[in-house]
């Protein structure tokens, strides 16, 4: 498992660095090593990377499978810790798809998860504490910021 997160790591330094094919094979890679040792939630999170990865290149038949197998599991397993970030990246592919993927739900069911699940994480802080956890953290704006562009509230 430790080399697939390995493997998962440098293709998150290579997507950081705009090096797009090369960090997709490192997560090809880390996809395999994780899936051979039955690592099913750091497959999870390396499906997310890869999505990620499809959706900046505009690989849209390459979504299809890699979206289906994240919901399957997520429909399936105890819900991750960081789960919000494995939804928002459903949310974004099937935004993109625009059209109903075999296993998944609604675009806006994720979109709704990540973003009440952020919000639930936030309860507790101190109001400038909340304020860094919702807007420093890149994934996080991105989730508050697609929440707030679909008219979405947070549940009591």
């Amino acid at each position: 498992v430790a080399l697939g997160d390995a493997e998962r790591l440098l293709g998150r330094i290579q997507a950081h660095r705009r090096r797009l094919d090369v960090a997709r094979k490192h997560f090809l890679t880390a996809l395999d090593l994780h899936l051979r040792n039955e690592a099913h939630q750091a497959t999870a999170f390396t499906r997310a990377g890869l999505i990620r990865i499809e959706l900046s290149q505009d690989r849209q038949e390459e979504l299809v499978p890699l979206v289906r197998d994240l919901a399957t599991f997520l429909e399936r397993s105890h819900y991750p810790e960081l789960g919000e970030r494995l939804d928002f990246q459903l949310y974004q592919a099937l935004k993109r798809l625009q059209g109903p993927v075999e296993g998944a739900r609604e675009p806006l069911f994720y979109l709704r998860r990540a973003y009440q699940r952020l919000m639930d994480k936030t309860g507790h802080l101190a109001p400038d504490m909340r304020s860094r956890f919702l807007f420093r953290i890149p994934d996080h704006e991105a989730i508050v910021g697609a929440a707030t562009k679909e008219g979405l509230s947070v549940e009591p």
